[in-house]
């Protein structure tokens, strides 16, 4: 189990930019945390939402086409706390508030 969490994580960690023409990434993935506290996050993250955010509403305006997948659940507080995966095959503009760790609202 161990084993596998930290295969996993690895494979998280990974962030593919594919070159096709241009500097735009082709693919690109971000971790989440959602919860009370961002300091009570089981995992490493790049992008941290406050309890019952719509996870879905955010990938969907960062990423042309995303992949949202949970891949932990951890009780305690207010609502828990939720790492998710979302994969962009075709990102958008991401704003330098993402990549600095904040908390970000789509428009």
């Amino acid at each position: 189990m161990k084993t596998s969490l930290v295969i996993l994580t690895s494979i998280m960690l990974m962030i593919t930019i594919q070159a096709s023409g241009s500097a735009r990434a082709a693919s690109v993935t971000y971790r989440m945390c959602t919860g009370e506290y961002e300091d009570h996050c089981p995992g490493p993250h790049d992008v941290y939402q406050y309890c019952y955010f719509d996870v879905k509403r955010w990938a969907d305006a960062m990423c042309g086409a995303p992949t949202v997948q949970r891949y932990s659940v951890t009780g305690g507080n207010k609502c828990g706390y939720d790492m998710w995966m979302i994969i962009c095959d075709n990102p958008k503009s991401a704003s330098d508030a993402i990549l600095q760790n904040q908390s970000v609202v789509p428009q």
